[in-house]
């Protein structure tokens, strides 16, 4: 009878923890899945730049969501040339809502681009979006009269699920994206 229990004993303790395994994975939501996910994107050829230095102009990129989560990361790729200019502090800005329209503001720095591309960090700003949701990266320079940064753009509709307005209208940039990188890490979805 000793030997019995014995051998009985190893085969128990592997099926309590095959049981123990799989109710845990199947009872428990899922973790979120590591780093955040490059979601939106138009990294196309740069075609020119947008004046993104003058107070004169608010540049619009209509960006959709093709990820439920958080919006954790901004990327966008600027242009310096001296010959327009000193390089001045700019606004960039997240509004919620299509582009070209009053949306809300739920993130914004103003600071000094670099050449090259620029990345800024949204997860504090706890902005979370749902697919197909549509929302604004804004830019708008802040002295009166300086080109500079330039804000890259791409021709030919390279993103075609947003468009790019200058001071609410589309009219004479139709076709013409900013060029930029958005990142979401997934929304929990809770196990049934």
């Amino acid at each position: 009878m000793n030997r019995m229990r014995q051998s009985a004993l190893p085969g128990a303790l592997a099926l309590v923890i095959a049981l123990t395994m799989s109710t845990s994975a199947v009872g428990s939501p899922p973790e979120v899945m590591g780093k955040p996910l490059l979601d939106q994107f138009n990294i196309g050829d740069a075609a020119g730049a947008l004046n993104g230095g003058t107070t004169l102009y608010t540049w619009q990129q209509g960006v959709t969501a093709g990820i439920s989560g958080q919006l954790t990361r901004l990327d966008l790729f600027v242009a310096i040339d001296p010959a327009f200019g000193d390089n001045n502090a700019t606004e960039v800005s997240v509004t919620l809502g299509a582009a070209g329209q009053e949306g809300t503001l739920v993130w914004s720095t103003t600071e000094q681009l670099r050449s090259g591309w620029n990345t800024f960090d949204l997860s504090k700003a706890k902005i979370f979006l749902d697919e197909g949701e549509e929302y604004a990266i804004s830019v708008q320079g802040q002295s009166a009269d300086n080109f500079n940064p330039g804000i890259a753009y791409s021709v030919g509709d390279v993103y075609p699920a947003g468009a790019l307005f200058l001071n609410g209208s589309i009219d004479i940039y139709e076709g013409h994206d900013m060029l930029f990188r958005t990142y979401v890490r997934r929304k929990h979805v809770k196990s049934q």
